[in-house]
């Protein structure tokens, strides 16, 4: 069975799927779809360091939710690729949602990452970090408009403060991945 990974975040457009898969992925080559039951939200955990100090951030995830929908960009990918992906979103499980989506292509399980915990260990201490909206909102910025508003309208607020400052993975794997 072939497969398609859906991005929801920093991997939106072209950009984000460049730097973690080794080939050029056009705005072609990228299919819009919408998982319903879910919605986007601030709840996926994973430590890192920002400005020499090891932090909790949080990561955009998908959580269920019965009448919403969430948008995300299908690419398809081989079995290499897709354990590339499954190394760089590591701290999340690859699931098969091939049933929540309102449109697919025939012949093709579609496949996202969301994080199996949806609570950080100490909520007092987890954080948004500015270097990863920024790369989220230049994800949007080169999208149809409609895109970026139903990425707007199916995105949850998160609810702790945002640090500023360069960020990185602990892990090697992951920034490899992610073009750190």
């Amino acid at each position: 069975m072939k497969k398609k990974i859906i991005g929801y975040g920093s991997l939106l457009n072209p950009d984000g799927w460049n730097k973690t898969l080794s080939r050029e992925i056009q705005i072609n080559d990228i299919e819009y779809v919408n998982i319903i039951d879910h919605v986007r939200t601030w709840t996926a955990f994973v430590d890192v360091e920002v400005n020499g100090n090891k932090i909790e951030a949080c990561f955009l995830d998908l959580s269920k939710e019965l009448g919403r929908y969430v948008s995300g960009s299908a690419v398809e990918v081989n079995d290499e690729e897709f354990n590339e992906i499954a190394i760089r979103e590591q701290n999340y499980d690859m699931i098969d949602v091939t049933d929540y989506l309102i449109e697919k292509e025939a012949g093709f399980r579609y496949f996202t990452a969301i994080a199996p915990s949806k609570e950080p260990r100490e909520k007092e201490k987890a954080y948004v970090l500015k270097g990863y909206l920024d790369i989220v909102d230049n994800a949007l910025k080169d999208l149809d408009l409609s895109i970026t508003n139903l990425y707007e309208a199916t995105t949850k607020k998160p609810e702790y403060p945002i640090i500023e400052g360069k960020y990185k993975f602990l892990n090697e794997e992951i920034n490899k991945r992610t073009g750190r």
